[in-house]
């Protein structure tokens, strides 16, 4: 049975294919040259072959790079390790130099505590001398600060009253060559004009036979270059003539030397009063213009071009000239009192940085003195600490010694009388044992008497015969001295009394003890 059902398992349906059949299939459903399996088993042998090949290069592949990773992993693990031991180690070094520096950080600050509770009165003073020099020091960079913008503001106007004026001569040049341009084509076409217009002779070329083309034309290019430099001054002369004439005030009467504080020599224009009012109306128009030229670069208005020829139309060449001239004598100035501001700068620089090494070597010195004292007084501490504490071993070594002798002369005196007391305790019990042996026969006679006594206090018919013989006889047959000694005394009176004890003793107490007792009392009174 289990033969034929593994057979008939074993066997394959028509409907359900395996993983194999897929693969078997997916083979053969591209052959090459479309050949069935049957036809050339061989080619699928080699296919299959290939594609085992293929998925063990693959695997190949996968493990190789498999390795690959873990090998980068364990190199990146052991990198990763290595920096966090560097900066565990880092850390640990961080922290004891942190520590290091607040030990040191306190150390100096209780030093200056001190020095500060020592020398109170001088940190004052030299803070005091501290703040004063700074105050001075900011007075005197606020000084050079206004004159570093004065010196940039003369700066910048002269850098932009030379850019204008590089660019207006660029202008002017510009303007000059275009016009001799013009100048020469115009004249060249009129020539050229004249020369067809007229009508020569035919003699005239055998007059000249020696002049060519080339030449003439030359002759008349410098002809006509004459012409244009002899009205290119002329032009000159009129705007200089017409510039004088209208401008007959000018500029500057002329250029002398000053002495300033210090002895600084500098060059300055002299100028007379009409003079002065015109430098305020130049110097309004040269800052119009530097406005304008602002303006133009942010908002590219034209009005930087209309103060440019306002300023043409008003001021000549030689104008322009005398104005810079005054600028840069009003720039060399500047620049000779930035030089002197500059010069007293590194002075006070150097002096104060003087003052400083002096304050530093001051407080040094002070510090130094101040850990002397300190050690010293450290030194001193010690020698009283140890001082103290050899006076405290001493006096310690003197006391155990006071306490060990004061024990054994206790412990001698304890011994003492312990052995008194048990000296008294043998005796008092020999005494005791003594007294009882030498008070035993009276305690029998007592009990027989106090026995016949008690008999006695009964009615007649109740008394024991016996008792009261024995008791008699203990009393010497009834001739007691003592008591018929009592009974002579008192008769009727405290009989009671007289047998309480023993009556008691009969109720649960010892007789004979009692009677020791009475009798003891009675001796010791």
């Amino acid at each position: 049975m289990n033969k034929r059902h593994n057979q008939n398992g074993n066997q394959k349906k028509p409907g359900n294919a395996s993983k194999d059949d897929t693969k078997l299939a997916h083979t053969q459903e591209t052959p090459v040259n479309d050949t069935t399996v049957k036809d050339n088993p061989m080619d699928l042998i080699q296919r299959l072959q290939t594609c085992f090949q293929s998925q063990e290069t693959d695997l190949k592949a996968l493990r190789n790079e498999i390795q690959r990773l873990e090998d980068t992993l364990k190199d990146t693990l052991e990198q990763s390790q290595a920096d966090i031991f560097g900066l565990n180690n880092a850390i640990k070094t961080l922290e004891s130099s942190s520590q290091s520096l607040r030990e040191e950080l306190q150390t100096k600050a209780e030093a200056m505590t001190e020095l500060e509770n020592q020398h109170g009165d001088k940190v004052l003073e030299y803070e005091t001398g501290i703040k004063t020099s700074k105050k001075e020091t900011e007075k005197l960079q606020a000084k050079v600060k206004e004159l570093n913008s004065v010196i940039q503001a003369g700066g910048i106007t002269t850098e932009v009253l030379k850019l204008d004026f590089e660019k207006e001569r660029s202008t002017y040049r510009t303007e000059v060559e275009s016009m001799k341009a013009m100048i020469l084509e115009l004249q060249q076409k009129n020539m050229s004009k004249e020369i067809e217009a007229k009508s020569e002779p035919s003699n005239i070329y055998k007059s000249i036979p020696s002049a060519s083309k080339d030449k003439i034309d030359a002759d008349c290019e410098n002809c006509v270059l004459q012409s244009v430099q002899i009205n290119y001054m002329k032009v000159d002369l009129a705007v200089l003539s017409r510039s004088l004439y209208q401008n007959s005030i000018g500029i500057i009467s002329g250029l002398h030397h000053k002495t300033h504080d210090g002895g600084i020599q500098t060059v300055e224009p002299t100028l007379t009063p009409m003079q002065i009012e015109r430098k305020v109306i130049w110097l309004d128009s040269l800052f119009q213009m530097v406005e304008g030229r602002m303006s133009s670069q942010n908002n590219g208005s034209p009005n930087y071009r209309v103060h440019v020829k306002r300023w043409q139309n008003s001021y000549s060449y030689l104008e322009n000239l005398e104005i810079s001239q005054v600028l840069f004598c009003e720039c060399a100035m500047l620049h000779t009192f930035r030089l002197k501001d500059r010069a007293e700068i590194t002075n006070l620089t150097n002096a104060l940085s003087a003052q400083k090494i002096e304050t530093i070597n001051c407080q040094e010195k002070l510090i130094a003195s101040h850990s002397k004292v300190v050690d010293g007084l450290k030194e001193e501490a010690k020698i009283k600490h140890t001082k103290e504490k050899i006076k405290q071993e001493k006096l310690e070594d003197d006391h155990q010694e006071a306490i060990h002798s004061l024990k054994t002369s206790y412990e001698a005196q304890i011994a003492q009388l312990k052995t008194d007391i048990v000296a008294l305790n043998t005796s008092c019990e020999t005494r005791f044992i003594e007294l009882e042996k030498e008070h035993l026969p009276y305690r029998d006679i007592a009990e027989r008497i106090l026995a016949r006594e008690f008999e006695w206090c009964k009615p007649p018919r109740e008394r024991n015969e016996g008792i009261m013989y024995q008791g008699n006889l203990a009393a010497h047959g009834g001739n007691c001295h003592a008591v018929l000694k009592r009974t002579e005394l008192s008769p009727n009176d405290g009989d009671d009394e007289w047998f309480k004890h023993w009556k008691l003793g009969h109720t649960g107490q010892n007789m004979g003890d009692l009677i020791v007792e009475n009798l003891l009392n009675k001796l010791s009174g």
